[in-house]
C-alpha cells in the first residue's frame, strides 16, 4: 500500500503516514450506511455524510500508474508541434482504465467533448468503437481528426500504443453537421427558408445516407446500393411518381421525397415499384442534415 497524504493540524505542510490497513467492514459500514455523525473527541468537526453522497471511495488511482496532465501534454506534443492548446489533457493511460472498466472490446464509446481525441484514441487502440464530437472547426482539424488519421495509420507510437500491441488499422467517418434544415415554429416543425432547390435534395440525400449525384442523373439525385432517391422541391403527384418510377432500370427502386404528397401517390408507388417508397418532409424527416468524409487506413477495407 503507497503511504497516504494526511494533513497535519499543526502544521499547513502535508506530511506522509505509514501505510494503513483498509477498513473492516464494521468499521467501514457507518460510512456506507450515511450514518457517521460523531465528533473527534479534540471537538474537531467531522463531515457529515449524507444519504446522497454515495460509498466510501474503495479504489485510488495513482498519477505512477496512470499518468497527470504533464503526462498527457507530452503525449499530445509528440504528435503535433503545438501541443499548448489544451491546459488539462488526460494521458492515455488514464482514458486506458476507464474505458477498461465501463465497455467490453466491440462496445461504443462516446465522448461528447472529442478535444485532441484522446478518448477516441484509446477506444480504437483497444478494440472499441467511438463516436466523438467537437464544437470548434479548427481543433477537430488540427487535433481530433489529425490524430485519429495518425492512429488508423499506425503512425502514433505513444501513449498504450506498445502496451496494446497496436500497429494500425480501421478507420472512421468525419462528418460535419451543418444548421437544421427545420424549425420550430407555433404551427409545428416548418423547413427552414434556405432548404429550396438543389440545396433541399442535397441536405435530404445527405440525411438518409444516399451518395449525392447532380443534375445529369436526373430525376434522381443519390444512389445506395440499387436504391435511387429522388426529391422534389414542392408537391409530387401520380405523373411525377409515373415519370420516376419509369427512369429505373429493372431492378432498382427508388425513394421518393416531397414537401407535399398528393393523394393517391403512396399506393400507386408501392403497387408499381416493389420496394419503393414516398417521404413527406418534413413529417418523416427528423434530423438535421450531414456532410460525411470517410477516412480509412492504406490497404484497410
Amino acid at each position: 500500500t503507497s503511504p497516504t497524504p494526511h494533513w497535519q493540524n499543526s502544521t499547513p505542510r502535508a506530511t506522509l503516514t505509514p501505510p494503513q490497513p483498509p477498513a473492516s467492514p464494521p468499521a467501514a459500514e457507518p460510512h456506507q450506511a450515511s450514518r457517521l455523525k460523531a465528533h473527534h473527541p479534540t471537538g474537531l468537526c467531522r463531515k457529515k455524510h449524507l444519504a446522497d453522497n454515495g460509498r466510501v471511495p474503495e479504489t485510488l488511482w495513482l498519477a505512477e500508474d496512470v499518468g497527470g496532465s504533464l503526462r498527457g501534454k507530452n503525449q499530445i506534443r509528440s504528435l503535433f508541434r503545438d501541443g499548448h492548446a489544451f491546459a488539462t489533457p488526460k494521458p492515455e493511460e488514464l482514458l486506458e482504465r476507464v474505458i477498461h472498466v465501463g465497455s467490453h472490446p466491440g462496445d461504443v464509446v462516446l465522448d461528447c467533448f472529442g478535444g485532441s481525441g484522446t478518448t477516441a484514441a484509446v477506444a480504437h487502440k483497444m478494440g472499441r468503437r467511438w463516436v466523438t464530437a467537437e464544437i470548434l472547426p479548427e481543433t477537430v482539424a488540427t487535433f481530433t481528426a489529425a490524430r485519429l488519421k495518425l492512429v488508423a495509420d499506425g503512425k502514433d507510437p505513444g501513449g498504450i500504443t506498445a502496451s496494446t500491441g497496436w500497429v494500425g488499422g480501421g478507420g472512421f467517418r468525419q462528418v460535419t453537421v451543418a444548421p437544421s434544415m427545420y424549425e420550430l415554429t407555433p404551427l409545428g416543425v416548418m423547413l427552414a427558408d434556405w432548404a429550396t432547390n438543389g440545396r433541399f435534395a442535397r441536405a435530404v440525400a445527405g440525411q438518409l445516407g444516399f451518395e449525392w449525384q447532380t443534375k445529369k442523373h436526373a430525376p434522381f439525385c443519390g444512389v445506395r446500393g440499387r436504391m435511387r432517391l429522388a426529391v422534389l422541391d414542392g408537391a409530387v403527384g401520380l405523373e411525377e411518381a409515373r415519370e420516376i418510377i419509369a427512369a429505373l432500370s429493372e431492378r432498382e427502386r427508388v425513394t421518393i421525397v416531397a414537401k407535399v404528397v398528393l393523394p393517391g401517390v403512396e399506393e400507386f408507388v408501392a403497387e408499381q415499384s416493389k420496394g419503393s417508397r414516398v417521404k413527406k418532409a418534413p413529417r418523416d424527416l427528423l434530423t438535421g442534415r450531414t456532410r460525411s468524409v470517410r477516412h480509412r487506413a492504406k490497404g484497410v477495407s
